[in-house]
């Protein structure tokens, strides 16, 4: 079973350095060979509310998932993120003739190679953000949803995703030895407190912005970072993982 993922990629439009990434993942020929393709959130950066006219942004991207789709034999996961959710609708509606995408609000759990693996984004398991946590519920909520597809413009939501992208670029993946430091302890327990609780053997996820891999006997957690920096992206193939580079 072979299984790649990527998360983080923050991709504004299907021409900017983050779409490059992105796409050296979607023709890269092991992806092309997996079992399961996952985008494991933020792959889009402010892709929020039910409004078609978003996905023409990024036209070129869909084309490669849709290659991807057209081999009926590999599963193409979908889960959201904090920067891409509230989209079901469009997106299930963009692949519609392909039962073989799969759209997830939250994580997902495999069972392959007599592995137990959690791969979702990482905010729902993130430790020590109670703060996070509860903004986290709130833009989940239905109301803001609404929000976002029906009152505000797309005008507004334009500007919106424009001014993320450019706080993203500055800041993103520019952390101190110390934070960087804090967030990789954090993020590695916050995976094994999960693990022990749901029996879990490997986590997969990103959120952190954070590269790395923590390889034990009896468990494993995996993050590609920010994937812009990174230029990485998860591999698990044969019972095993690792980050394989991609441009």
């Amino acid at each position: 079973m072979k299984i790649s993922s990527i998360s983080d990629v923050h991709v504004v439009n299907d021409k900017d350095d983050r779409a490059k990434v992105l796409k050296s993942f979607l023709t890269n020929e092991i992806v092309l060979s997996s079992d399961y393709v996952i985008f494991l959130g933020d792959v889009f950066d402010c892709l929020v509310g039910e409004r078609p006219e978003q996905l023409k942004e990024y036209e070129e991207i869909f084309k490669l998932v849709e290659k991807i789709l057209k081999n009926q034999s590999c599963k193409f996961i979908f889960i959201e993120g904090n920067h891409d959710f509230h989209v079901q609708n469009i997106m299930e509606n963009k692949f519609s003739k392909y039962r073989n995408f799969f759209y997830r609000k939250k994580g997902l759990s495999l069972n392959v190679d007599k592995r137990k693996i959690y791969y979702c984004h990482g905010d729902d398991i993130e430790i020590g953000n109670p703060s996070y946590q509860l903004f986290r519920k709130i833009i989940r909520q239905d109301l803001v949803k609404y929000f976002f597809t029906c009152l505000y413009s797309l005008e507004k939501l334009t500007f919106l995703k424009k001014k993320i992208a450019k706080k993203s670029i500055k800041y993103f993946g520019e952390y101190s030895k110390k934070e960087e430091s804090f967030l990789k302890e954090k993020f590695r327990g916050s995976a094994q407190l999960i693990s022990e609780e749901y029996g879990f053997d490997a986590v997969v996820c990103g959120h952190s912005h954070i590269e790395d891999h923590l390889s034990g006997a009896n468990f494993d957690y995996v993050n590609n970072g920010f994937s812009r920096v990174s230029k990485k992206f998860v591999l698990f193939d044969s019972g095993k993982f690792s980050l394989v580079s991609l441009l």
